[in-house]
């Protein structure tokens, strides 16, 4: 095909889908929606496919706009807990703002361990709370466990803390 050509194919393509872009989205997420486990697969193999130049695109942008690594990381801080934006912002006006354990305000997010940090059982992925980075990383250390929480409460006593 010549030049020219391709040229005026690209045109029109682009022509008629501006004119019917509402239709064309909905028979797509009209097929999408038929037959979800395909998309997926699709979606997947394509990614394989072009993982290299998808990654490269991604840490392009990223580089960027420092701005963008930081929503990156707040977006994935909760979506790793099957978390919606709404239902994390709930949460935290639920708690006031504050950390559920020590009852402070988290850092401003300016880095992966400011902000609230989701704190969930291991064992059930069941979401507890919103925490602090070090109360987060307190149960962390001591494995989520009881009997471990009250050897440092015995600790803290026979040493004169409080």
């Amino acid at each position: 095909m010549p030049r020219a050509d391709a040229e005026e194919r690209r045109l029109y393509n682009q022509q008629y889908y501006m004119s019917n872009r509402e239709a064309l989205i909905a028979k797509q997420l009209a097929r999408e929606q038929a037959n979800p486990e395909k998309h997926r697969a699709l979606g997947r193999a394509f990614h394989a496919r072009h993982k290299k130049r998808l990654n490269a695109a991604r840490k392009a942008r990223l580089a960027a706009r420092p701005e963008n690594r930081l929503h990156a990381q707040f977006l994935s801080r909760f979506r790793h807990h099957g978390m919606a934006l709404d239902q994390y912002h709930a949460r935290a006006e639920a708690q006031d703002f504050l950390c559920a354990m020590c009852g402070n305000e988290p850092r401003p997010f300016r880095s992966c361990y400011d902000g609230f940090h989701i704190d969930h059982d291991h064992a059930t992925g069941k979401v507890r709370g919103l925490l602090c980075a070090h109360c987060n990383m307190a149960i962390g250390m001591i494995d989520d466990s009881l009997v471990n929480a009250e050897r440092m409460v015995t600790y803290l006593l026979m040493h004169g803390a409080c």
